[in-house]
């Protein structure tokens, strides 16, 4: 009995002190991994902070979701000539008339934009294009729709979010006329953004001859890293010629008042012509990714001219990319501006460049103007976005809080001239981990179309005054900080 009580104790002692050098091995591993793996100090400072209050579940979710896999090879050295051989379908468009960025002056700053997206992401700038920008569900799902009944050979399409309400009904039952008519039809949904989409639908779907993809599915979220790196995409194709792209997913909130958000405004764009043609680019590689299938030739990459010469180049983005090129052109866009910028996005959760980017700017003079949401989907992240902005707004930038509901466009303006539409928000997520893709427009016409709905958002919007703010209560000064410190989870 004494020697069993003896042992007892000793035993515990024995067992804790194995889990303590376990957990501090463990933790010195996970710390060391955070610093060579070389994101900023903020990034890195907030998941060492996580993994250190919370013991095991912090290294866990550090394990799952903070990792850096960008450097991994998502492609294998077939599948990028796959891709190569994609975009070379596109290289032979006419050029003549897009060097104007090199000879009218109020376009050559916007000439470094350009050669950017050209280099990161081989974004081939065009000119034969027809451009609409289309606000809202209440106009965009209208001009989809009509555009899918028009199609006569096929209809590509990409969503993050597809729902199967009366807007997704209303997509579900057209796609399944027109494969009856004999129209190929791929589509592409993401694996979590669309994790609501029935087996039922898509059983239905691919009976009637749709081809029907999941964008990395997951089956098990907590034991595979694929939950991190979602195709964040929002494109349809319509036989190559009329391409859309922009904020809007499938799903009624884009044209109905929620009672969580209220109106859910939007952003989108429609083009027909070359920049089409380069969206097609785009889906045609992510087909490739979920399916191991190219499509080449001309009723997939058509060539036509169009009544109007508008510049767009597409850009795309993604982990499987060494470079960041929405966040580059981001970067040189405002850093270029010289009288004024306007940006919108549902969540500014930006890095270090753009921050101080944008601080510059306005210190040398330019005019920022930033909008947020007032109504937000996430409240987390709504509150980061007010800890970033705090920054920007002591050093002279104008922010407004949208108030009619929830403002989801991704839209950024400079000079009148220079405009980008697509699916990034103005995020490290979208910067990093998300597949994304925008459409950068040099046109004066569509910036001013964005501009004027710009500041009709404003009208019903309330600016933040700096005095008033700094007035905040604390609680809410603390509720900011630690939703900032928690963001690299969301």
């Amino acid at each position: 009995m004494e020697i069993s009580a003896f042992l007892g104790p000793l035993t515990t002692e024995i067992l804790v002190a194995i889990f303590l050098v376990f957990y501090g091995l463990t933790l010195t591993f996970t710390v060391t991994v955070i610093i060579l793996e070389g994101k900023n100090p903020t990034k890195s400072i907030s998941w060492m902070l996580i993994v250190l209050f919370l013991p095991v579940i912090g290294i866990l979710l550090y394990l799952r979701y903070g990792r850096n896999f960008r450097k991994e090879k998502l492609f294998t050295a077939k599948s990028q000539q796959d891709s190569n051989k994609i975009i070379e379908q596109v290289s032979d468009i006419d050029l003549s008339g897009t060097d104007i960025l090199t000879k009218d002056e109020k376009f050559f700053p916007f000439n470094k934009i350009m050669k950017l997206a050209a280099a990161a992401n081989k974004a081939m700038l065009t000119k034969s294009n027809c451009a609409e920008i289309l606000e809202n569900g209440s106009v965009t799902f209208p001009s989809m729709l009509e555009a899918i009944e028009n199609a006569n050979h096929h209809i590509h399409m990409c969503f993050y979010s597809f729902e199967e309400d009366d807007i997704g009904q209303d997509f579900i039952n057209l796609l399944l006329k027109k494969a009856k008519e004999g129209i190929a039809i791929r589509c592409i949904f993401d694996g979590i953004g669309s994790w609501g989409l029935s087996k039922k639908t898509i059983t239905l779907l691919k009976n009637t001859g749709i081809e029907v993809e999941i964008f990395m599915p997951v089956r098990f979220p907590l034991l595979t890293t694929r939950l991190n790196y979602r195709n964040h995409r929002k494109i349809l194709i319509i036989d190559g010629k009329i391409g859309f792209t922009g904020g809007l997913n499938i799903a009624e909130r884009y044209s109905k008042i929620k009672k969580d958000t209220g109106f859910w405004r939007d952003t989108h764009i429609k083009l027909t012509g070359e920049a089409a043609t380069c969206l097609q680019s785009v889906f045609l590689q992510d087909w490739r990714f979920v399916c191991n299938r190219v499509f080449e030739g001309p009723e997939y990459f058509p060539k036509f001219r169009t009544e109007s010469d508008t510049l767009v180049q597409i850009t795309a983005s993604g982990p499987d990319s060494r470079e960041v090129a929405i966040m580059q052109a981001y970067f040189t866009a405002i850093t270029t501006a010289r009288d004024h910028i306007y940006i919108s996005t549902p969540y500014f959760v930006p890095n270090e460049p753009i921050i101080t980017a944008l601080e510059t700017a306005v210190l040398s003079g330019v005019k920022v103007v930033l909008l947020l949401p007032g109504m937000p989907d996430h409240k987390i992240l709504y509150y980061t976005s007010l800890n970033f902005a705090s920054r920007l707004i002591y050093a002279g930038v104008e922010v407004y809080i949208y108030k009619k509901g929830f403002n989801h466009g991704k839209v950024l303006v400079v000079d009148g001239i220079f405009s980008s539409v697509g699916t990034a928000n103005m995020d490290e997520r979208s910067f990093e981990k998300n597949f994304e893709v925008n459409a950068f427009i040099y046109d004066e016409k569509i910036a001013s179309t964005l501009s004027d709905n710009f500041k009709s958002d404003l009208e019903g919007s309330e600016k933040i005054d700096p005095v008033e703010f700094k007035k905040r209560p604390i609680r809410q000064k603390i509720l900011e900080g630690v939703c900032r410190m928690i963001s690299p989870l969301m």
